[in-house]
């Protein structure tokens, strides 16, 4: 949630397949338009936000707390598959 189209064209979906006796640790929480503003060395990003009316204007989004999302690390690109 809260990535720029630019980003992500949301046109594939991934699945990550964890084998039997291997885990994978999770961080766990709910996105934020405010990881979309201007951070000092990043590269500027169009369109520009910087409030929650600029999410609602440029973006078309509410800016309001999404789904509970989940973060997880890559051990292994064999365990990603492109699902059909």
């Amino acid at each position: 949630m809260f990535v720029y189209p630019q980003w992500n064209r949301l046109t594939d979906i991934a699945c990550m397949s964890i084998y039997a006796g291997n885990w994978v640790p999770l961080v766990k929480g709910k996105g934020s338009w405010r990881s979309m503003r201007p951070q000092p060395g990043r590269k500027r990003q169009v369109p520009e936000i910087r409030t929650g009316g600029d999410v609602i204007d440029r973006l078309g989004w509410m800016p309001i707390a999404g789904p509970h999302q989940y973060l997880a690390p890559l051990f292994g690109d064999m365990w990603v598959n492109k699902v059909p």
